[in-house]
């Protein structure tokens, strides 16, 4: 198996549980930080056009946009969301966090999901 592959199986079979208790909240505090810095940009120009764009374009509703609520297409979503924690340049300011991810990477900000959330 290739490395690709093995990544992709330790996604897979890793389970909430097995997450160390610091990870589980580091992420979640990340998480927060990510829905904050959409907050704080979602009024800023363009976004609300982007958005306004995206919803025309349509597609199968897949994904949350954040702030503004509905669903659209996981990559229409990941656009919009990203474009509005990008806007105001709050996104890589966050102290605490040892990488600085350039905006919102979360699954929820584009990629369709099933399962429940923690």
């Amino acid at each position: 198996m290739d490395a690709e592959g093995l990544v992709v199986r330790h996604i897979v079979n890793t389970r909430y549980e097995d997450l160390p208790p610091e990870a589980a909240q580091t992420t979640k505090e990340h998480l927060l930080d990510t829905i904050g810095v959409a907050a704080g940009g979602f009024s800023a120009p363009g976004c609300k056009l982007l958005l306004d764009q995206m919803r025309e374009w349509g597609g199968k509703e897949e994904s949350s946009v954040l702030v503004y609520g509905g669903k659209l297409p996981a990559p229409s979503a990941a656009l919009v969301n990203g474009t509005m924690g990008h806007a105001r340049d709050f996104d890589d300011n966050h102290d605490t966090i040892a990488y600085k991810s350039n905006g919102p990477r979360d699954p929820g900000d584009g990629e369709p999901r099933d399962r429940s959330r923690r």
